[in-house]
């Protein structure tokens, strides 16, 4: 997938100023107005035939992975994303599960909720 990001991005003349891939999710900042984006939104699925992409766009908030983006007065802030269908249920720590997915399901929610009272 880097080989085919670098010509994708490469072939068209105008560029993201900011551009992060995890996997198959890319997060992205266009400064070129609307029009612009929707043509480099065609030119990537465009690009080649099996792979398209899906494109959410906003001038306030986005989400990426677990990340909330926002951009208010020129500055981008982050703060923790849930999906509407979260429930915010976590194991129950003593039910029968391995003892490492007890720790690191616990770790997770504990780095999820430090991130998220961080100012």
């Amino acid at each position: 997938m880097a080989y085919l990001e670098k010509d994708m991005l490469s072939s068209f003349h105008l560029k993201p100023t900011h551009f992060l891939r995890c996997i198959d999710d890319v997060f992205f900042l266009w400064e070129h107005g609307e029009d612009s984006l929707r043509y480099f939104e065609r030119h990537v699925n465009n690009f080649h035939h099996s792979i398209k992409f899906t494109t959410e766009s906003s001038y306030t908030q986005t989400s990426f992975l677990d990340v909330l983006v926002k951009l208010d007065h020129g500055q981008i802030s982050t703060s923790v994303y849930y999906k509407p269908t979260d429930t915010h249920q976590f194991l129950n720590f003593h039910i029968f599960h391995p003892l490492a997915l007890n720790v690191s399901d616990s770790n997770s929610s504990v780095s999820s909720r430090s991130s998220t009272n961080k100012k």
